[in-house]
């Protein structure tokens, strides 16, 4: 839920630099779009609004590990208009082909292992784990740096899948503190 939240937030910011309606202005036509300062209504969404829809902005982020990519979609009226007519789009669905919820599954399978070996008052080795963690590609690299003054650790955990379509990796990050961990796993 806080991974899609941040998501929702970072669409909402960002979506508004995505469009260009410069060639329906050159037609004639007027064009009017969102103008939300999202930061100033601390992303309220049903706050925001525009007086030519009675429907609140709104964005939903929908990880499908069946097809592992994420779903967007978008409540973000749009209105046209050219002479004595009208319309409002709304409704936007846009696929994305990241694997977010591949890499959160890792990520909470590996917390949960590492859990474990601390309760154990055993040491968490990732490398002699990897077959647990690796993905049918081989596309899935985890990382783990530690920090030689505490007992703590930065892992992260990268999906190069994305290369392939000219993205960067998507690296998803989390910390770890007070455990006996280290390792890595590659491919």
């Amino acid at each position: 839920p806080a991974m899609t939240a941040a998501l929702s937030r970072y669409i909402a910011v960002e979506l508004s630099s995505c469009l260009n309606f410069t060639e329906l202005e050159l037609q004639g036509y007027t064009v009017n779009a969102p103008s939300i300062d999202w930061e100033a209504i601390n992303f309220d969404f049903p706050q925001a609004s525009v007086p030519y829809s009675p429907q609140p902005l709104r964005f939903s982020i929908i990880p499908r590990a069946d097809s592992q990519d994420i779903a967007v979609v978008a409540n973000y009226p749009i209105q046209v208009i050219r002479a004595d007519q009208s319309f409002v789009a709304t409704e936007f669905v846009a696929t994305i082909p990241l694997r977010l919820d591949l890499l959160d599954k890792t990520a909470r399978k590996l917390i949960n292992e590492i859990a474990l070996a601390h309760s154990n008052a055993t040491a968490y080795n990732l490398f002699n784990h990897c077959a647990e963690y690796a993905s049918p590609d081989h596309q899935i690299n985890i990382y783990s740096t530690w920090n030689p003054y505490a007992h703590d650790y930065a892992v992260s955990i990268v999906d190069a899948d994305p290369l392939a379509r000219g993205m960067p990796p998507l690296r998803f990050q989390f910390a770890i503190r007070n455990v006996n961990f280290g390792g890595f796993c590659v491919g």
